[in-house]
């Protein structure tokens, strides 16, 4: 844990002082959601991470394929990730969390 943080953070220094010695809203460039995103799906094992990150990139890469080619703005290919990526999420959410139905305790006439 302390040599993946401090490689981290090595690579926080690097990439601000990189480019214009100061932090900005695009220095991370929303890499932080992805990571978020990706230790969730692979339930923080660092083994399954490395290929959802792998499937994710590949997803990335093919969004933005399919929006060069049909000529659209690069936001699209960014909203195809996105909608593919709430669909992914919301069904693991109710494959986790399944709702059950019970009996109930009364059963016949009101009382």
């Amino acid at each position: 844990m302390v040599i993946s943080g401090a490689i981290c953070g090595i690579a926080g220094f690097l990439a601000v002082a990189g480019a214009s010695h100061t932090i900005s809203t695009s220095t991370a460039g929303g890499r932080g959601f992805t990571a978020i995103i990706i230790a969730w799906l692979a339930k923080f094992n660092s083994f399954v991470m490395i290929l959802i990150s792998a499937l994710i990139v590949f997803l990335e890469r093919g969004a933005i394929e399919i929006a060069s080619q049909f000529q659209l703005n690069d936001y699209v290919s960014e909203m195809i990730t996105g909608i593919i990526l709430f669909f992914i999420l919301g069904s693991e959410f109710f494959i986790n969390y399944k709702i059950k139905m019970r009996a109930s305790k009364f059963r016949g006439g009101s009382k």
